[in-house]
């Protein structure tokens, strides 16, 4: 994470001073004075970064006030440099200045970031930056002699950054931790509970497919609806002659009068009755009155002629 020309290079210090190196865009890449942070500088028997961040609590234990810190580790030669900060502070110090977490391109090390090998710079009246045995610290002016002001003359290009953890200083780790790991065990249940879903649905499909072989069902939804319609339309036709039928042998007539035909085709029912009267023209009629149009009465001579279509 080089130092980018367009973006905004500052030096933040723990007096609420902010010292302003190089203009840009609203992105600002923020070098954090000494005074906010711990640094150590060690040689250790490890050869990997990942395995010295193991170890970063450890190192600072015995000094750091409290716990609520995070930590980085960069390689210095043969040495490593461990940092130890606390990204509440940082983000309050940002804030009283308007800068958002999510406007910081990455957050630097003044141990890293100023070249302060051949002079003492002043931060103001009281402090300034001086390098001692390899480490860029912030002391009383009265220390030296003389100083002169800190200008972008003074930075130096590195990859050394980190980013702020911007919840940190509202939950600890710890507590994050047993978030997450609580969130992983419910997306663990969830996965669960689908893949057990998922198996019974399949299970149901493929109980339905043998139950369709073993009947000799039709294949799709769509074809089984289209039977299933045509069935109870056919019963209806049945069930409505059969009430047909009850109705005219059941049906009180004259001694001289008799039915003497009844047909049934292209789903038209015939009843023909001899003898036949106005009267009993009438009581046929209000008989089918529930078949609406679909039913016809006529007188023609003597002989009753009755006819529903069905």
């Amino acid at each position: 994470m080089n130092f980018k020309r367009k973006n905004s290079v500052v030096l933040l210090h723990s007096q609420q001073d902010i010292y302003r190196l190089h203009g840009g865009s609203s992105s600002v890449e923020v070098i954090l004075s000494p005074s906010l942070y711990w640094v150590k500088r060690v040689k250790l028997s490890v050869k990997y970064l990942r395995e010295v961040r193991a170890i970063l609590p450890s190192l600072f234990e015995e000094i750091l006030p409290h716990e609520s810190f995070s930590y980085a580790v960069f390689r210095d030669g043969e040495y490593f440099c461990a940092f130890a900060y606390e990204d509440r502070v940082i983000i309050e110090l940002l804030a009283k200045h308007n800068i958002a977490p999510s406007d910081v391109y990455g957050i630097y090390f003044a141990q890293f970031e100023l070249d302060l090998r051949d002079h003492i710079v002043a931060l103001n009246e009281n402090e300034v930056l001086a390098k001692e045995e390899d480490i860029v610290v912030c002391v009383p002016s009265q220390w030296y002699d003389s100083a002169r002001p800190l200008t972008n003359e003074e930075l130096k290009r590195s990859k050394n950054a980190t980013q702020l953890q911007q919840f940190s200083h509202i939950i600890k780790k710890s507590t994050l931790y047993k978030i997450f790991a609580l969130a992983l065990f419910f997306i663990l249940l969830l996965g669960v509970e689908i893949f057990v879903t998922q198996q019974k649905i399949q299970n149901i499909q493929k109980e339905q497919e043998e139950i369709k072989k073993e009947y000799k069902l039709y294949a799709t939804m769509m074809q089984t609806k289209a039977v299933l319609q045509e069935l109870q339309r056919s019963f209806k036709k049945d069930s409505n002659l059969r009430e047909l039928l009850h109705q005219f042998f059941t049906l009180n007539l004259a001694k001289d009068q008799k039915i003497t035909e009844v047909t049934y085709k292209n789903g038209s029912f015939t009843v023909v009755i001899s003898k036949g009267t106005k009267k009993l023209q009438k009581r046929v009629e209000k008989m089918l009155k529930s078949y609406g149009e679909k039913a016809k009465v006529r007188l023609a001579g003597e002989t009753l002629h009755a006819e529903v279509q069905l």
